[in-house]
């Protein structure tokens, strides 16, 4: 079973919005790209129009930068869409993230296997993320990644 989740941040690093919802069964592909179809409908209802993007999923974000068809019907209607939408937006970028560097999102994305429906949180995040929020908006790796990189 699948779930997505992201955050919405301004420039500064300051928490804008996230996101969490079960997805059901489905394949990491088919969640990562569901997840970034998600999050650009919010950044459009919220009114943002100048969006980097960031995923941890480097040739799902090739594919879609360079409009690549590729994989099941599926990938290949969401690619569509998500490029349809990408217009709207004065302005974009899609850059690749390491996970770890993704930390915010991924605790959102594995909120969702608790929840039975979608959740959003506008202004201030919930508190099983508050801590991971600040430190990406400071800058601070958690020292547990710090060290296998090391």
């Amino acid at each position: 079973m699948g779930s997505i989740g992201g955050v919405v941040r301004n420039h500064k690093g300051d928490f804008l919005l996230g996101y969490s919802e079960p997805i059901g069964k489905t394949t990491s592909t088919i969640a990562e790209i569901t997840a970034l179809q998600r999050g650009l409908d919010l950044v459009l209802e919220n009114g943002l129009q100048n969006v980097w993007f960031e995923g941890d999923e480097k040739r799902l974000l090739e594919i879609i930068a360079n409009q690549i068809p590729v994989g099941p019907e599926e990938i290949q209607r969401r690619v569509k869409l998500i490029n349809l939408i990408l217009p709207e937006l004065n302005s974009y970028k899609m850059t690749h993230i390491y996970r770890e560097g993704n930390r915010t999102a991924d605790i959102f994305a594995r909120m969702g296997h608790k929840l039975n429906k979608p959740c959003i949180w506008r202004s201030r995040p919930p508190q099983e993320v508050l801590r991971h929020v600040q430190n990406d908006a400071k800058g601070i790796i958690n020292q547990r990644i710090r060290r296998r990189f090391n």
